[in-house]
């Protein structure tokens, strides 16, 4: 809701942690709603289920951790080795660094045995060719289909379009 005001009533409002400043707090419902619509609306995500996720921001570490809960062995890209670790001391099953794997998609099919993964979750590169003016559905359909090929590559995964749809707020957002 953006608005200076707004009525509410006490269920509808959380606490901020003392921790976090406002800005930190503002990030909670835009990045872990868009992970868990990714995986629970979207994705339908069930224990045993292998979740691939594209990246180490915050959508992917909500869905990280999200899918670690329902039971879910995550597989997690990155090109950072730190982030890698932090990753993988979250949970993640299998790491892998996709600078020094480009095809990173082999990886996957072997760490599931030829299957691939049953979820994936992108919401992390800001595309240069993206700007919040040039944005429209065909554009992002196109996004879509180009994020879809070495998806599909990595065991036939589809990418649902409504999470990639709310992920790509978060990509302008990062982009700006």
């Amino acid at each position: 809701v953006l608005a200076e005001q707004i009525a509410l009533p006490a269920t509808g409002v959380v606490k901020i942690p003392e921790h976090l400043s406002f800005v930190e707090a503002a990030t909670l419902p835009c990045a872990g709603v868009t992970a868990w619509y990714a995986q629970f609306v979207g994705g339908h995500i069930l224990p045993g289920d292998t979740v691939l996720l594209l990246g180490t921001g915050g959508v992917s570490i909500f869905a990280l951790q999200f899918a670690k809960m329902a039971g879910a062995r995550v597989i997690l890209t990155s090109s950072s080795d730190e982030k890698l670790e932090r990753a993988r001391a979250l949970g993640a099953y299998h790491v892998i660094n996709y600078r020094r794997q480009p095809e990173w998609q082999n990886a996957v099919l072997d760490l599931t045995d030829g299957k691939g993964a049953d979820h994936a979750v992108e919401a992390e590169r800001c595309i240069e060719h993206f700007q919040v003016q040039e944005t429209t559905d065909t554009a992002l359909l196109d996004h879509v289909e180009a994020l879809q090929h070495p998806l599909r590559a990595a065991g036939g995964v589809d990418v649902d379009v409504a999470a990639v749809a709310i992920g790509e707020v978060q990509y302008l957002l990062d982009c700006v």
